[in-house]
């Protein structure tokens, strides 16, 4: 009888663990979804973390600056300049900086900004946005300046901070 018990509690052992790992492989075996990316348009307004976004306006240049700082994009290159507008929902300033965003083209290059390109477009009068502090609850205006080769689509991607893993895509159409 004892025998028996014990056979019959090690059976149900054997069983209930050939069932758990059943479900663990089923979990470990079923594919995942992939959530689908949701890429936004210019003057769309997107919040990402306490940051709001909204692009308004993509133009490509051959060169940038004034007369005494002026900028040639190099051959087969242009510049590619975005304005945007970013709002602080926080109640704190915060920083808004360059390194926040980077250009995708269609074939997955990164194109950063470059603190040159930014100077020179201070100097045209136009506010770059490098280092801008944002008040809560306000916005700042400003443009970012990329070097990229001519005649490709570009995406542009905007970080909620520095030390954000929060992201968001907008597809970039030039109004040249």
């Amino acid at each position: 009888m004892k025998i028996m018990k014990k056979f019959f509690g090690l059976s149900f052992l054997i069983l209930v663990a050939i069932a758990c790992i059943g479900k663990v492989s089923n979990c470990l075996i079923k594919p995942t979804e992939k959530p689908q990316e949701i890429i936004y348009d210019i003057n769309q307004p997107v919040r990402v973390g306490d940051v709001q976004y909204t692009i308004k306006n993509a133009v490509t240049r051959k060169r940038i600056g004034n007369d005494y700082y002026r900028l040639h994009a190099g051959d087969g290159m242009c510049f590619f300049l975005v304005e945007l507008q970013c709002a602080n929902f926080t109640n704190a300033p915060i920083t808004i900086s360059h390194l926040m965003f980077y250009l995708v083209d269609d074939n997955g290059a990164k194109y950063e900004t470059d603190n040159g390109n930014l100077l020179s477009l201070q100097l045209q009068t136009h506010l770059a946005i490098n280092n801008c502090k944002v008040n809560p609850n306000t916005a700042q205006h400003g443009f970012l300046v990329f070097e990229v080769p001519e005649e490709r689509n570009y995406k542009l991607v905007a970080s909620g901070g520095l030390w954000s893993n929060e992201t968001a895509k907008f597809y970039l159409y030039t109004s040249n």
